[in-house]
């Protein structure tokens, strides 16, 4: 940690470069902007801040499968060696940036100056829905706040790379393998295999987790119209399912007790 705090004491103008994504899951785009951050961060005797958020109350969902464990591994498997950057999970996005500022006070001389600089994906709302928090810092005595907007990746098909593309790539061969007997994580890897490489795996059924409750209408349906299913039905169908499973079970002791008393 030391090493890192390091880097910023080359400089009397303090430079905070940030990013808050919720990253479900991790995707070339994503990447792409983290390393260009990054680099233009460690360039300006900064370390950047990567916040890793989640869905409402960190519940995995259909849209938030990925828990940050599994997102804080891949990105350090991934960000090139050598890069200085810190990881932290989010809890409300305006204090952890505040949290990381005081923190990097604590270990060099005053600064002259303040800039933060949150990196964004330009795709919808993502480089101006956090715009109060650049109004909010750019309150702090001898601080600035901006925001600088990264065009997203483009897929082949020269559509916008997402991670909803992902999930629902995921989503799709998991209900084929329900219906058919496919095998989904194979038709998974086929598509993402060489950019998660040996996280393939991990990626996926952490996506599929939450589909494991829905029943295959649920998932047909949140395919088509991105509706997540609905608690007490996913609960119903869970319940129903355990039911049977006990039911079954207490069958086969009573088979084994009838065998016993003949």
């Amino acid at each position: 940690m030391e090493d890192l705090f390091g880097l910023f004491k080359k400089s009397r103008e303090l430079k905070i470069y940030y990013f808050i994504g919720r990253l479900n899951p991790p995707h070339p785009g994503h990447i792409k902007a983290l390393i260009q951050m990054i680099e233009i961060a460690n360039a300006d005797n900064s370390v950047a801040l990567i916040i890793l958020g989640s869905g409402p109350k960190r519940e995995r969902t259909m849209d938030n499968p990925i828990p940050y464990e599994t997102k804080e591994a891949f990105l350090r498997y991934i960000l090139p060696r050598g890069l200085k950057y810190f990881i932290m999970q989010m809890t409300t996005g305006l204090a952890d940036v505040d949290q990381w500022f005081q923190s990097v006070l604590t270990h060099i001389p005053p600064p002259t100056c303040v800039d933060f600089i949150r990196f964004a994906g330009d795709k919808g709302d993502n480089a101006t829905k956090l715009q109060y928090m650049d109004t909010h810092l750019s309150k702090k005595p001898n601080c600035k706040a901006g925001t600088i907007a990264i065009p997203p990746l483009m897929t082949i098909a020269s559509t916008e790379m997402s991670a909803t593309q992902v999930r629902k790539t995921a989503y799709k061969a998991h209900l084929d393998e329900v219906r058919t007997g496919s095998n989904g994580f194979e038709d998974f890897h086929k598509k993402y295999g060489k950019f998660y490489k040996e996280f393939t795996r991990n990626i996926y059924m952490d996506i599929i987790m939450p589909a494991s409750e829905a029943s295959p209408e649920q998932i047909e349906e949140y395919l088509a119209t991105s509706k997540l299913p609905s608690k007490s039905k996913t609960k119903s169908k869970s319940k129903t399912k355990k039911n049977k499973a006990n039911a079954s079970r207490a069958n086969r002791a009573n088979g084994r007790s009838n065998e016993e008393n003949a």
